[in-house]
């Protein structure tokens, strides 16, 4: 693979390509994944809170409703504090006209706080925490005396359906847990608390924050299949395109190899592109074509040199051999003069010395051998000078 990429020209463009385009996108992904969890994060905190306050203040219409009837009857208990026998028919009827309210009676003893207060017998302290179940909570409020003290307690149970409000917050949020907590309780990141208008103990709602975010995390890790799938997608599609672009680069190689093995006479692949690629395979179909028509002209010179070069071959072997003619002619003519020029030069120097003892038929003689002689190395001479 490494000697693939490394081989490759079209192998190592893709890659560079998609890595850059990797390095840019998981940049941009990462901040977008931050920002997103910071919102998404943001968003179910609102809509856990939302759900919670939207169930808490159903609860506390029923404890305001419950704390309004207690006020208007402690007011009328307070009326017959003189009559006590009185006091357990009115509680009776406060109770049928308010059929949300499961028990109202007085204490006989007086409360120690002249505060009215809302009490829940599960809830022993306040760091307790307990289910939602159907329960039932006590609100308690001192009725007092004309001097103002307090006299008795006037007590209204009443039994809240808590489940149904679980379900309620369920159903919204499938992977909370419902608690009713003490004020007092620790708190978590991951735990929501909305206390009722006393104070004193509310609505705690526990989620997970992988559950929380499950959804986020899901949409996050199918998403990263896509990001994987996409750039896979873009190195073949990266892988393509540069191959078919590069084709006729390596068509121009394989020209330029041909050229190289002085093959000038096949043509260049020319498919009409009009881009740089296009315009290089014109300037070597153009190169091309001026290095054919430089070779067959030097080939045609060449043969004419070659032909000349033959023919001043073939009229310096006959000068050659002419030369040897002529001193081989020479050499013979040179011998054939010899003898007359030895004779011309014996008869000369005979007549030199001796011509006072000569008589007439010897001078004759003589003249006619000098003749002779004379005459054959005139003509030898003369053949010699046509040469």
């Amino acid at each position: 693979m490494l000697h693939y990429i490394r081989s490759s020209f079209s192998a190592r463009l893709s890659l560079w390509v998609t890595g850059f385009v990797t390095v840019i996108f998981v940049t941009a992904l990462t901040l977008v994944i931050r920002y997103s969890l910071s919102v998404v994060t943001d968003e179910s905190v609102e809509r856990n809170m939302q759900v919670l306050e939207s169930a808490a203040l159903e609860v506390d219409h029923v404890l305001h409703k419950t704390q309004f009837t207690a006020r208007a009857a402690g007011w009328m208990v307070r009326k017959y504090l003189d009559e006590p026998d009185s006091i357990p028919d009115l509680c009776r009827q406060v109770k049928q006209a308010n059929n949300w309210v499961e028990r109202c009676y007085v204490t006989p003893e007086a409360s120690a706080s002249d505060t009215a207060r809302w009490y829940c017998q599960a809830l022993d302290t306040p760091a307790d925490s307990v289910p939602l179940r159907a329960m039932t909570v006590s609100y308690r409020l001192p009725v007092l005396d004309a001097k103002g003290r307090p006299a008795t307690t006037l007590v209204m149970d009443v039994r809240i359906d808590w489940p149904q409000y679980a379900s309620a917050i369920i159903t919204r949020i499938p992977y909370a847990q419902c608690f009713l907590q003490g004020e007092g309780g620790c708190y978590k990141n991951e735990a929501f608390y909305r206390p009722f208008s006393n104070r004193r103990w509310g609505l705690a709602l526990i989620c997970q924050e992988d559950r929380m975010l499950a959804g986020f995390y899901r949409l996050q890790t199918i998403n990263l299949i896509v990001i994987v799938v996409v750039l896979l997608l873009l190195l073949f599609i990266c892988r393509r395109v540069i191959d078919r672009n590069l084709k006729s680069l390596d068509h121009l190689s394989d020209t330029v190899r041909r050229l190289s093995q002085n093959r000038f006479d096949e043509p260049i692949p020319y498919k009409g592109r009009q881009d740089e690629i296009g315009e290089l395979q014109r300037s070597f179909s153009l190169m091309q074509q001026a290095l054919s028509s430089h070779i067959r002209e030097m080939h045609q010179k060449t043969d004419v040199l070659t032909q000349r070069n033959a023919e001043l071959q073939e009229a310096y072997e006959r000068g050659l051999e002419d030369e040897r003619a002529k001193a081989l002619f020479l050499s013979k003519a040179t011998t054939q003069l010899l003898p007359p020029v030895q004779a011309i030069s014996a008869a000369t120097g005979r007549l030199s010395t001796d011509y006072q003892g000569f008589t007439k038929q010897e001078m004759t003689n003589l003249k006619t051998e000098i003749t002779t002689h004379s005459e054959t190395i005139t003509a030898l001479s003369d053949q010699m000078l046509k040469i």
